[in-house]
């Protein structure tokens, strides 16, 4: 407890000190925000303004933890889907398991794979939470901008932002005609096309209509982790008077595509990294290493989504007052055959609907108490099969039809005490219940390749089901306190703490199958700066992060027989670091940029229960307990106390440099080059060799010409030109345990856009 202490005060103490020094330097720099661009013939960088404290603010002036990433910057880098946020986004990763997203923050994520596990990062398009990770697939696209908040997010955010949110913002309605169109052709036959128009119907109603569709071959060589995305979106802003305003979305994106699948490892020799596993090459490896095995990953795996989602957001200001009102229908249906474990397919059929409400009211900000304050209630209707086929041991299928409601009010506020020195302190109560009506079932197979996974219809109980079924409620005090001192006019020191949850659940057994709540409290303090009138911008921040109950995600004996993938409360952690990100303009034309950040994560208390196929010591690099036999199958003690976090590299980060050339009338040429970087890290939790991944960098390059007006541009980029293999998580097999199944991200990509403005 001690050394925790002295940790989080020498963090808070080294930016403490560090304050001192600048002062002296920002005295001539006026207050303004920032953005990782500048305007055409601008001498400074530019702002951006975000409302990630639920009202519009200049990012430099945000005491969160916040990485913007505007309209600009999402179409040069591509970014189509959110796997495409984890280059631009230090600290952040994201693994497809199948059609699941798998969020981590600085190693602090879960193993989404059933509907009855929530994320530990929330998302949220245009404030609306979507309880599913999978239905926000399709959704990147005619985006204003993209917000990424680090830390727990349990004062004003919905639900289960334990180690953060990612904020979809899409671009609104205008009265005045405009629009874009926008094609791009790439290698492995990437065709995307996207576009947009908006202006006005009457002087008080004004609409915008957005679409895009996205087909691209696999990066696997089966053809698996293709694309094949179509996207709507139709939006009316109503603003009968000054005070009032109205805006109604309706979309629908549709995934219809082979989907993500994980690569073997080691792999085929001089087969390269990206081999699918119903390769031929893949299947031998796998018969190598035990013959039976070698016929099971299959090329007949896909994935369909279907998401609508209806949205209001009516605004009404009063006396210095603004109502806000936020009524929301998201209805996501996701089917989908998975070898995202390979030998063991994947059959889901996830069916969720969910209504929610948010209402807030926040004042004008214009005096020197701000506040906020508000409730939100949710309610969540599932209906899920999910079927395992565990080779000769058995079919498992795990059908829950759930309720999951949720009630919260809070409240924030920020004072000035002086024109220079602000406190802020905000609360959220949270209450949440789910109820599983739910069976499960443990097939037996015959002796011998089991071929096609066979399934069960939906309302039907499967022969020998169980009973699952179960209840919880669960309860939450968040809170956020923090202080803003300004340094100079455009120097801010800040130092905050606040607290998050997510509540427990279920996973498919008989008795005593429900796991508790997580609760993270986050530390964090830093320093915002700008200088040389605007031309330098210097941000650092320090953080200490507590977390408690953890929930865990392993391989382990299913009461009702055979094994399943449990959850429970299985450890504590801590971690902290530093992030730095530095940008200055050099000369008008000319930008560089970098973002590093230091993470050094451990497991305080790490241990489970894991189902064993064979007496013969397991390939762990934890503590491993005595072989305890059963029937059919025995169980070890594993301990992995004291093992940094997955998916959390103790260095990573990016730098860049941008540089625009006038040509005078013949327009202007963009080139911008950025590098990500990573240490090493493990992507599972065994802790074994074969899954620490090498440290890494991955570089992108693009460049534009704009012709004059700026109203037609065609780019030429290169993504990973090092090829670079990046693996982001999967799975291990005590079957199979000579191997490793991680997914993996794209190998080097190409191609060309091209954009017309209007």
């Amino acid at each position: 407890m001690a050394q925790r202490t002295i940790r989080k005060l020498a963090i808070f103490g080294g930016l403490l000190a560090s304050a001192a020094a600048i002062p002296a330097y920002a005295q001539s720099v006026q207050a303004s925000g920032t953005q990782p661009t500048r305007s055409s013939g601008s001498t400074e960088l530019n702002e951006i303004i975000v409302t990630a404290s639920r009202r519009a603010e200049n990012l430099q002036k945000q005491s969160r933890d916040v990485t913007a990433l505007g309209a600009e910057a999402l179409t040069r880098q591509g970014v189509v889907n959110a796997d495409a946020l984890s280059s631009l986004v230090p600290g952040l990763q994201i693994a497809s398991a199948g059609a699941q997203m798998q969020v981590y923050i600085r190693g602090v994520g879960d193993r989404t794979l059933t509907s009855t596990t929530d994320p530990a990062v929330a998302l949220n398009i245009d404030g609306v939470y979507y309880p599913k990770a999978f239905s926000v697939t399709g959704q990147f696209f005619d985006l204003e901008r993209v917000e990424v908040l680090r830390g727990p997010q349990g004062t004003l955010y919905g639900r289960n932002a334990t180690s953060g949110a990612i904020n979809l913002i899409t671009a609104k309605p205008q009265f005045t005609l405009g629009g874009f169109a926008e094609a791009e052709y790439g290698n492995y036959n990437k065709q995307r096309f996207t576009g947009a128009i908006t202006g006005p119907i009457t002087d008080t109603l004004a609409f915008r209509l957005a679409g895009q569709v996205v087909d691209r071959d696999g990066y696997l060589s089966d053809g698996y982790n293709d694309e094949g995305n179509q996207g709507v979106r139709g939006e009316l802003l109503w603003k009968p008077t000054p005070k009032d305003s109205l805006l109604l979305t309706g979309s629908y994106t549709r995934d219809d595509s082979k989907g993500s699948a994980a690569v073997v490892l080691p792999g085929p020799a001089g087969a390269g990294d990206w081999v699918g596993p119903s390769d031929p090459r893949a299947l031998a490896v796998i018969a190598s290493a035990d013959p039976f095995f070698a016929t099971i990953p299959s090329s007949n795996g896909f994935q369909k989504v279907d998401t609508y989602g209806v949205t209001a957001n009516y605004e009404h200001e009063f006396n210095g007052v603004t109502l806000t009102v936020l009524p929301s229908y998201v209805d996501s249906h996701l089917r989908s055959l998975t070898y995202s474990a390979v030998i063991v397919p994947v059959f889901v059929d996830t069916h969720s609907v969910q209504k929610s409400l948010e209402v807030r009211l926040a004042d004008s900000g214009q005096s020197r108490l701000k506040w906020i304050v508000g409730g939100f209630a949710s309610h969540e209707r599932v209906k899920d099969q999910y079927q395992t086929d565990q080779a000769v041991f058995d079919l498992v299928t795990f059908r829950p039809k759930m309720i999951d409601e949720t009630l919260a009010v809070f409240g924030e506020a920020t004072y000035s005490l002086t024109d220079r020195l602000r406190l802020t302190g905000g609360a959220r109560y949270t209450w949440e219940k789910k109820v599983t009506d739910s069976l499960t079932a443990q097939v037996p197979y015959a002796f011998g390749p089991t071929g096609p996974i066979r399934t069960f219809p939906v309302d039907a109980a499967p022969p020998g089901a169980l009973d699952t079924s179960g209840r919880r409620t669960d309860k939450a005090v968040n809170f956020r306190a923090g202080v803003e001192y300004d340094v100079a006019p455009a120097s801010m020191l800040y130092a905050n703490v606040a607290t998050g949850f997510k509540a427990g659940g279920f996973y498919a057994d008989i008795l005593d199958n429900g796991y508790n709540p997580e609760k993270l409290t986050s530390y964090q303090a830093g320093l915002k700066n700008r200088f040389f009138d605007n031309r330098l911008q210097v941000n650092v921040e320090g953080y200490y992060w507590d977390y408690k109950d953890k929930q865990e995600s392993f391989l382990g004996l299913a009461q009702s027989g055979g094994i399943t993938y449990r959850t429970a409360n299985a450890a504590s952690a801590r971690l902290y670091g530093v992030d730095v990100s530095v940008m200055g303009m050099i000369t008008s034309n000319d930008i560089v940029s970098a973002d590093v950040e230091y993470n050094n994560t451990r497991y305080g208390a790490f241990s489970y229960t894991s189902a064993q196929f064979s007496p013969a010591p397991p390939a762990n690099g934890c503590e491993v307990g005595p072989f305890v036999p059963g029937v059919p199958f025995g169980t070890r003690q594993i301990d992995c106390s004291g093992k940094p976090l997955v998916n959390a590299p103790r260095w990573s980060g990016r730098v860049g440099y941008q540089h625009t050339q006038d040509l005078g009338a013949s327009g202007e040429i963009v080139f911008n080059i950025d590098t990500q970087f990573s240490s090493s890290y493990y992507f599972l939790s065994d802790f074994t060799s074969g899954s620490r991944a090498d440290g890494y960098t991955r570089t992108a390059a693009d460049v534009t010409w704009k012709a004059p007006g700026k109203a037609f541009s065609v780019t030429l980029y290169v993504k990973n030109i090092e090829n670079q293999a990046v693996y982001t998580g999967g799975s291990i097999s005590p079957v199979l345990p000579a191997l490793v199944f991680p997914f993996i991200s794209a190998p080097r990509t190409y191609g060309a856009r091209v954009r017309y403005a209007f």
